[in-house]
C-alpha cells in the first residue's frame, strides 16, 4: 500500500513537471494558427467590451456616492487587468489594433452617457439590492450579497 502511495505521488510530480511545458509547446504552435488569431481577437472583444462597460458603472457609481473611491479604483484595475491579459495574448499588429479598438470603445460608451438629466431614479436602481452597485463590487474580490443571505459570485458580469 505505501509502495502503491509513494509511485502515485512520484507520477503526479512527474506529470505536474512536465504539464507546463507541453501547455506551452501546444499554446506556442496554437497561436501560429489563423483561427486562433482570431478567436484571441474575438475573446479580447469581448473582455475589452465588459471592461468599458464595468468603467462607466464605476463612473456611475462615484456620481451617485455609493461607491468609494478606493473601491472604483480596484474594480477598475482588476477589470483592466482581464483586458490587458487577453491584449498581451495578441501578436504584436494585432496589440495596435486592440488599443484602437478600447479607445474607440471608451469614446463612444462616455460620449453616449447622458450626464446632464435627473439621475435619481438611475441611481436607485443602481444601488438598488441586487443592481449594478452589488455586481461590479465583487470586482473587488470581497463577498457581495445580492440579498440577505444570499452571496453573489465572485466577478459577477454586470
Amino acid at each position: 500500500m505505501r509502495k502503491q502511495l509513494i509511485a502515485s505521488l512520484v507520477l503526479a510530480c512527474t506529470v505536474g513537471l512536465a504539464g507546463p511545458r507541453v501547455a506551452a509547446a501546444q499554446e506556442a504552435r496554437a497561436d501560429a494558427t489563423p483561427d486562433m488569431a482570431t478567436m484571441q481577437r474575438q475573446l479580447f472583444r469581448g473582455h475589452a467590451v465588459l471592461a468599458v462597460r464595468i468603467q462607466r458603472l464605476v463612473g456611475m457609481g462615484l456620481l451617485c456616492r455609493v461607491l468609494s473611491d478606493e473601491d472604483a479604483q480596484l474594480i477598475q484595475a482588476n477589470a483592466e487587468e482581464t483586458a490587458d491579459y487577453e491584449r498581451s495574448r495578441l501578436s504584436q499588429e494585432d496589440r495596435e489594433w486592440a488599443e484602437a479598438y478600447l479607445e474607440g470603445l471608451q469614446d463612444g460608451a462616455f460620449r453616449a452617457a447622458d450626464l446632464s438629466r435627473d439621475i435619481s431614479p438611475a441611481c436607485e436602481r443602481f444601488a438598488a439590492p441586487g443592481g449594478d452597485l452589488v455586481k461590479i463590487l465583487t470586482w473587488t474580490d470581497r463577498p457581495q450579497e445580492i440579498a440577505p443571505g444570499i452571496r453573489a459570485s465572485p466577478r459577477t458580469l454586470p
